[in-house]
């Protein structure tokens, strides 16, 4: 709801094509198929959440043939998708339960299908969302396609989310970080406070009631950001709840009684500034888009 204004639908396809002008004419080539980065763990586990009820009523392989038909309408559109997938290495714990480490029993289907689809995969070291956030921000892909919005906090430039505004065809949201700073006047670092606020996926503290309900205004959030960078740079919550320049303009004793000590979570909030991808370590190579679709 928060970056909903800074969002634009329009298809896929024109998306994808624009885009790919657009690139080749930065290149000064020909135009280039537009790479979308695609979490495959989340698009499996939510074709798991379609059939939880009745999945002997769906007949054979039901999941793998929703996944089929979600691979097939990304092929219809002039881009090329690459898929990754959570790794071992990912947080333990996420939104207060216990993380599989297992590999997932639809994953070896729906590598096969992405190959025979002519899109190309990889498993990450941790997160696929922050993997695909870095490969955004280093341009080794052009969008990252999602049903939320959370690689935002991990630095993704543009984010595309699904939306069934136009069942006739694959319509998405997309949003630019650019947009979102200028349009909605959210830079990343008050995303990841309000994400702090929220509780996130590593934390189930849960400021959001307080926070919204203070009716806290754009300075109010600055600063509040201003005590984070404080947290994460000097390790001291120092006078976080001060409010020197009189910015909040009153006082807000039921936030500020609600604010642990420790917040925020320095262990918590490094996960959101510095998450474990490929890029962490020296073995990681590129991973070339091959068998591109034509």
């Amino acid at each position: 709801q928060i970056i909903s204004p800074a969002c634009e639908i329009q298809p896929l396809r024109e998306f994808a094509v624009v885009e790919g002008f657009r690139r080749g004419a930065e290149l000064g080539s020909e135009p280039v198929l537009m790479r979308i980065g695609v979490d495959g763990s989340m698009w499996m586990h939510e074709a798991c959440a379609v059939f939880q009820h009745n999945h002997a009523g769906a007949g054979p392989s039901p999941e793998l043939q929703m996944l089929f038909y979600c691979l097939a309408g990304l092929h219809k559109a002039a881009c090329h998708a690459h898929f990754v997938f959570d790794g071992k290495d990912r947080p333990a714990t996420k939104r207060g339960k216990r993380v599989k480490i297992a590999p997932h029993f639809l994953a070896r289907g729906f590598q096969e299908l992405i190959v025979a689809f002519g899109f190309t995969w990889h498993t990450a070291l941790g997160e696929a969302e922050a993997e695909l956030a870095t490969m955004n921000c280093l341009a080794q892909i052009d969008a990252v396609f999602m049903s939320d919005s959370d690689t935002f906090v991990f630095g993704a430039q543009c984010v595309m989310r699904s939306t069934d505004a136009k069942p006739t065809t694959v319509c998405v949201e997309v949003c630019t970080n650019n947009v979102l700073f200028h349009g909605v006047g959210l830079p990343q670092l008050e995303l990841i406070l309000l994400v702090l606020c929220c509780g996130g996926d590593y934390d189930q503290v849960s400021l959001i009631f307080y926070w919204l309900d203070s009716g806290a205004t754009t300075h109010a959030r600055r600063l509040a950001c201003q005590a984070v960078d404080q947290r994460l740079h000097l390790g001291s919550p120092g006078s976080r709840l001060a409010n020197h320049c009189g910015f909040l303009g009153r006082k807000y004793p039921r936030l500020a009684e609600a604010v642990p000590d420790d917040f925020p979570d320095i262990n918590v909030l490094v996960q959101y500034v510095e998450p474990l991808t490929s890029w962490s370590s020296m073995n990681w190579r590129e991973h070339q888009p091959v068998g591109v679709v034509q």
